[in-house]
Formats: C-alpha cells, structure tokens, sequence
C-alpha cells in the first residue's frame, strides 16, 4: 500500500500533492527506470537493419548455402531443407 501523498518527499500543504516524483524513487527504483529509459532509446535509435543490410545478410546466407549444397553433392549426398541428407545419416 502506498504511503499518503502528504508524507511523500516535496507533498507539503502549500504544494500540489505529488504521487510520483525522481526524488520519490529509491536508488534502486531510480536505477531500474534509468536502465528502462535506457533500453528504450537505444531500441528506438540504433538497434535496426536498414533494408540494404537485410538484403545483404539475405544474399550471403544464400551464398552460404549454396556452397555448402555444392559441398554436399560432392560428397554424393543431397542438400534438403538446409541440412546434407544422404545413405549413412547427415554430414
């Protein structure tokens, strides 16, 4: 249960109540809203692919796979499903 807003921190008769306040939090509360904000931001700025680099990691995994399918078939295999499937189980 909350405290009555006249106790919080800064609440006095002259002031408007204050039901949430920096000063109101503890050091940890304060610690896990700046973390909160923190995580937010950096989603919101930095953590995306642009459409170019989808496109390129896109390319090399296709790269990728067709390497290790061409691999595959040389060892008299057969490349299904991502994986070298062939007599004597996968490689």
């Amino acid at each position: 249960m909350l405290p009555p807003l006249r106790d919080l921190p800064g609440a006095g008769d002259d002031a408007p109540p204050q039901a949430f306040s920096w000063r109101t939090l503890t050091p940890m509360g304060q610690l896990r809203l700046a973390v909160l904000i923190g995580l937010l931001a950096g989603g919101a700025l930095g953590c995306t692919i642009a459409p170019t680099e989808k496109e390129a990691i896109r390319r090399a995994w296709e790269e990728r796979d067709a390497e290790r399918a061409a691999e595959c078939q040389r060892a008299g295999r057969f490349w299904i499903a991502g994986g070298c499937i062939g007599l004597g189980g996968g490689a």
